[in-house]
């Protein structure tokens, strides 16, 4: 192989000879091609001799993974040391590197259209929003309202409980003794009502009394469920 100059301006990649920093490089596997091509003295047997001549291709483990680098010369690996544009440009054109970079910008690309897309939804994500805060506003002014109805409910409900209920009944069941018995003074000792109409008006009261007894007798033995 013919030694290669070393000055940047005769390079074989003059179009890639400066496309990429191996600092800048998108992935760590790439990293053992850089070491190994900075070590060439593990892949190639030492020339003592200052003229470019081809040499026999090296069975190791670098000239079998990277074929282009392991047929290289003395020479040539010194300029690819050396000049770091050369070096660029052998290092990109090896397919491992090629392959990340691919893969690298394709990643890219993918994250790109990931983008556009949530971007896309932001409107339809932004109007959700504002309907779920809408209803859940509407939401708490009809707890709200419901707690409202809820007590007057409560309050509108006592006055018909079990406990109100009872307590009037035992209150109807008192006023109805007393009148029976105003009833009978009036009749019999004030004399102011006839014998029919004091008749009439004590039956009824009595009859309502005894109503009103039974109903308590009742509730007092458990007989009532208020359900």
């Amino acid at each position: 192989m013919t030694a290669l100059p070393s000055s940047s301006a005769h390079h074989p990649f003059p179009e890639t000879a400066s496309a990429i920093n191996p600092s800048q490089d998108p992935s760590a596997t790439i990293q053992p091609i850089a070491n190994a091509l900075h070590n060439p003295s593990q892949s190639t047997s030492s020339n003592s001799s200052h003229h470019h001549r081809p040499t026999s291709p090296i069975d190791d483990p670098l000239a079998r993974d990277f074929p282009h680098i392991g047929k290289m010369c003395k020479e040539d690996l010194r300029d690819l040391l050396n000049d770091p544009d050369y070096f660029n440009a052998i290092f990109i054109r090896q397919p491992i590197v090629k392959d990340m970079l691919e893969k690298h910008e394709s990643l890219i690309s993918t994250n790109h259209a990931l983008v556009e897309r949530n971007l896309s939804l932001r409107p339809k994500l932004e109007n959700l929003r504002d309907r779920v805060a809408s209803s859940f506003n509407q939401t708490q002014q009809f707890i709200s309202e419901f707690e409202i109805l809820s007590k007057q409910q409560a309050d509108l409900y006592q006055a018909f409980g079990e406990s109100a209920s009872r307590s009037r009944l035992l209150t109807a069941l008192h006023e109805s003794d007393k009148l029976a018995e105003s009833l009978a003074n009036q009749f019999a000792i004030e004399g102011l009502l006839e014998e029919e109409q004091f008749v009439k008006e004590f039956r009824e009261e009595r009859r309502k009394y005894h109503k009103r007894a039974w109903m308590a007798n009742r509730w007092s033995e458990g007989a009532i469920r208020w359900d």
